[in-house]
């Protein structure tokens, strides 16, 4: 499935501007992924991570490149009754690497070759009771603005073009109009100038994702899996810290690590 097939079921409504009728670029989309995780110890993790392209061409290249391997390889046999991390967030992007041992790798060399960067929002307020549902759904729409910082700021140098719409995976249709309530919200203070001030939040609801939002999952999760466990070998956080446009105070320590 290319990029621009999966791009064309969007629906069309919520758009606010004259400019949000027209045919969607995949070199102006941004694809918004989330990763959950509870400890052994009963801590909360949850990621959110927004991916935007540097050049209009990102998403297609990615795509080209993935699809390239998937011929190469052919269809993956494995039957695992256990997917792997990558298997269950990005069960497209890992599965042309599936049946071999470098499933994680070979992903994030696809990472690091896409032209792209990523804001990255981290919530692991360790031993803090929480009420799962209602704390997941208010992370996310703080997790969501506070990567809006972020991309805002990545706007600012000159020659830069936004994105129009932000693509983010539905919750069903209560959960995700509540999270477009607080989208629109957010940007009603925007000048008429402010670069984010069109920028458009659509929810996927398709069974099958594009590869970019499989991506941003996968960021995600291997953020996830790193403040987890900081000791395991884990090539796609590797891969992402090289893209990061932030740098959350959680990841810190592993910048001065990568320093030395």
């Amino acid at each position: 499935m290319t990029l621009q097939h999966a791009i064309a079921p969007l629906p069309r409504r919520g758009r606010t501007s004259a400019s949000a009728i027209e045919p969607l670029a995949p070199g102006r989309v941004a694809f918004l992924g989330s990763a959950y995780a509870s400890t052994d110890g009963g801590d909360a993790i949850f990621v959110q991570s927004l991916c935007w392209p540097i050049v209009p061409t990102a998403w297609t290249a990615l795509t080209e490149a993935w699809q390239v391997v998937r011929e190469r390889r052919g269809e993956p046999s494995s039957n695992a009754a256990t997917p792997s991390w990558l298997g269950h967030c990005a069960p497209q992007l890992g599965a042309p690497f599936r049946d071999t041992t470098t499933e994680e790798s070979s992903v994030a060399a696809l990472v690091v070759r896409t032209p792209m960067q990523i804001a990255i929002t981290i919530s692991d307020a360790r031993g803090i009771p929480r009420t799962r549902t209602a704390t997941r759904e208010v992370e996310q729409q703080q997790g969501l603005s506070h990567c809006l910082v972020t991309y805002a700021q990545f706007l600012g140098a000159p020659g830069r073009r936004p994105c129009s719409v932000i693509v983010s995976r539905s919750q069903g249709e209560e959960v995700d109009q509540r999270c477009l309530e607080t989208f629109r919200r957010s940007r009603t203070h925007l000048s008429s100038a402010d670069p984010l001030r069109d920028l458009q939040l659509r929810f996927w609801k398709e069974p099958v994702e594009p590869l970019p939002l499989e991506l941003a999952h996968a960021a995600a999760a291997s953020v996830v899996r790193h403040r987890a466990s900081e000791d395991i070998a884990n090539p796609v956080f590797d891969a992402v810290f090289t893209k990061l446009a932030n740098m959350p105070f959680q990841l810190q320590r592993s910048l001065r690590l990568k320093r030395r």
